[in-house]
């Protein structure tokens, strides 16, 4: 018995992390074809978001890059907690990955 929930188990991780992986996709690709960035860049703020945001931010960020920059993540109207990740991302990975600052 405990080999079938251990399949159940990998196969859940697995579609956890097709999904994560499709999302970074989605924003590198915004990232550098839209806004034009270079891609080391690209993969700094990505892995800034992913590494700040928790995974439903970080999926509604990808939906946004899918959608070519149409919709929003509205501040006012996430919680408390999802305004802080946002504003963490924000003060921490523009000064490291756009500018180059520590």
């Amino acid at each position: 018995m405990k080999f079938p929930v251990s399949i159940l188990l990998a196969s859940i991780a697995l579609a956890a992390c097709n999904g994560s992986s499709r999302d970074r996709a989605a924003i590198m690709e915004f990232c550098e074809t839209e806004v034009g960035m270079e891609k080391a860049e690209c993969e700094c703020l990505t892995d800034a978001a992913e590494e700040t945001l928790d995974d439903e931010l970080f999926a509604k960020f990808a939906e946004i890059a899918r959608n070519n920059g149409e919709g929003e993540v509205a501040i006012s109207g996430n919680s408390a907690n999802e305004q802080r990740q946002v504003f963490e991302f924000i003060l921490e990975a523009a000064p490291r990955c756009v500018f180059g600052q520590e």
